[in-house]
């Protein structure tokens, strides 16, 4: 059996889902006001200022911190139910390979529901005492393959992403796919 990994963000979903996830989930007031804080972190890290580590820390601080994990994880579940999936889900991901492992930079909190029998590694959020305490672990880029090693996967045979901050796993896989809206391009293999 092949080792198929998917990313998840607009390889099998439409769009972005973190920020979307960050705003609903926040019961915090002024959330206009926090989007504007949080453009500003991503205006940085697009200009490389800072990581997108750097960056998700920011937004789990600014909409998430000193929230229960109970509310998180009731909140992430209604927010996994409205992920709007491409055709790359199902006719890859459902048709090909429904065992596959998804390796995403989004929160395994809200990616859990929709494969809850799959390897899932993702960014995990930290808790104390049952309230958010910041990010607990990222996985972006060069993240993705450490986190896949400590699962005892050193090698991919076919890997489904939308984008090239996905190169580190790109090199360790054998046949690579770039998504573009729902459309897919082999360019490894």
């Amino acid at each position: 059996m092949p080792i198929v990994v998917f990313d998840f963000d607009k390889t099998l979903t439409k769009k972005d889902t973190v920020l979307g996830f960050l705003t609903m989930a926040s019961s915090k007031t002024v959330i206009p006001l926090r989007l504007l804080i949080q453009l500003f972190f991503a205006v940085l890290h697009k200009l490389k200022f800072i990581s997108n580590e750097q960056l998700k820390k920011a937004g789990v601080d600014i909409f998430l911190k000193g929230m229960p994990e109970e509310e998180i994880k009731r909140k992430a579940g209604t927010y996994s139910a409205g992920i709007e999936l491409n055709n790359i889900y199902k006719t890859e991901y459902l048709s090909k390979y429904p065992a596959a492992i998804i390796v995403t930079a989004s929160f395994e909190d809200y990616v859990r529901p929709l494969f809850p029998g799959n390897l899932l590694i993702g960014a995990k959020l930290g808790y104390s005492d049952g309230l958010v305490s910041g990010l607990a672990q990222n996985a972006y880029g060069n993240q993705k393959v450490a986190l896949l090693h400590k699962q005892g996967v050193d090698w991919v045979d076919i890997f489904y992403t939308d984008s090239f901050s996905d190169q580190a796993l790109m090199d360790i896989s054998t046949v690579v796919y770039l998504v573009k809206n729902n459309d897919i391009k082999k360019i490894k293999g």
